[in-house]
């Protein structure tokens, strides 16, 4: 992407197409909604690490998936890491 488009899109006077705005999102590590002020960035932040487990969850065999359930549920009976009250 040239400088000179970078520009006009800073200076509203040019709208980027639908693939210029996920490559975007894409190199500033965001969600599209995140780019365009539709979700809130800290709603963003937390989408990528629940997609980074979900990802290492899907990659290991289902033994494996097993124990990381039981250390999840082992984690959330515990004050510190628990978010429940």
């Amino acid at each position: 992407m040239s400088s000179n488009a970078i520009c006009h899109y800073e200076q509203d006077n040019r709208e980027p197409n639908i693939l210029i705005l996920m490559k975007i999102a894409k190199i500033l590590d965001v969600t599209g909604d995140a780019l365009l002020g539709l979700e809130h960035p800290d709603l963003a932040a937390k989408n990528r690490k629940e997609y980074a487990l979900l990802h290492a969850f899907r990659s290991l065999k289902s033994v494996g998936q097993d124990r990381a359930l039981e250390y999840v549920s082992a984690l959330k009976e515990l004050p510190y890491y628990s978010n429940s009250t």
